[in-house]
């Protein structure tokens, strides 16, 4: 843990073989959310110094973390950052593979906000990316068979992959979430 940008952040960091993960994830059995519930999710994160050859990930998902820093993974719904796939901006992805582009620059040391909602009734996910002081950059909406179904089970996670022989590192600020909003 360190102080970064005037907060304590949890430094999530890779090692030195490309392919290796580091993130945060809560256990994959009991997993919090499910689309029937509603639910909302919210992680704050930090992007480091160094933000090429690495794939980052920040969302919902069903899978593990390997699973994620793989690229695509299904049962999945959220923000993806990709230099494997030339990317320079944020990516609102979902399990499907589809990308959309954000038209959002990814920035180095900048804190980010990932925000999740789902809802069965539409039914649909909404992946909000937001700024520091919570303003939202960018929305994208996911609807019908390209999104997890009402009982997937998915939960929050933050990764980050690295894609070269050097350490990679994203900075976990908080998460929360509910369910039934």
């Amino acid at each position: 843990i360190s102080s970064q940008g005037g907060e304590l952040v949890m430094r999530l960091i890779t090692s030195t073989s490309s392919g290796n993960d580091a993130g945060l994830t809560t256990p994959s059995t009991g997993a919090p959310h499910r689309r029937i519930r509603n639910p909302a999710s919210l992680i704050k994160f930090r992007t480091q110094t160094t933000i090429t050859s690495c794939r980052i990930f920040a969302g919902l998902t069903n899978a593990s973390l390997a699973t994620v820093g793989a690229g695509s993974p299904t049962l999945t719904v959220g923000l993806q950052y990709d230099t494997a796939a030339a990317d320079a901006n944020w990516f609102f992805y979902n399990g499907s593979g589809t990308r959309i582009n954000s038209n959002v620059a990814v920035a180095a040391s900048t804190t980010y906000y990932a925000r999740v909602i789902g809802s069965d009734s539409s039914p649909d996910f909404r992946v909000d990316l937001l700024n520091s002081a919570g303003d939202v950059l960018a929305r994208n909406f996911f609807r019908g068979s390209s999104i997890p179904a009402s009982e997937d089970d998915l939960r929050p996670v933050l990764s980050i992959r690295t894609l070269s022989a050097a350490t990679r590192e994203v900075g976990f600020i908080y998460a929360f979430g509910v369910n039934e909003i």
